[in-house]
């Protein structure tokens, strides 16, 4: 697995005991699912809906922990944090930056899945 700043790949290899069969499924999991968090938190951002941007961001953050995502987590929790102090352009903001590294968990994922 490539080194990135945005997956703790030593960490997570290490959870799943080397088991790659177990993390090739837990990425398709990931890699099918968080793209549409992202729209879903635009979509909270853009209608001032920030109780539920702060919901939205916290499920991301536990499940890019998860994944040794620590960029990620921590990206969601400024997202959460933005959305809990009703700061809808910092919200936005973060939100743009988490898509982008998520961008990159992404690829790294499907590299791996294609190993």
């Amino acid at each position: 697995m490539p080194t990135s700043h945005v997956l703790n790949e030593r960490w997570l290899l290490g959870e799943a005991r080397g088991n790659r069969d177990f993390l090739k499924k837990l990425f398709t999991v990931f890699v099918d699912q968080q793209p549409r968090k992202i729209e879903e938190m635009r979509q909270s951002a853009k209608a001032a809906r920030f109780e539920e941007l702060s919901f939205q961001a916290h499920a991301f953050k536990g499940a890019a922990a998860t994944m040794g995502a620590t960029a990620l987590k921590n990206r969601a929790c400024e997202v959460e944090n933005a959305a809990k102090a009703g700061d809808g352009v910092k919200a936005g903001q973060e939100i743009e930056a988490l898509a982008h590294d998520l961008e990159e968990a992404i690829r790294i994922m499907q590299k791996f899945m294609g190993d």
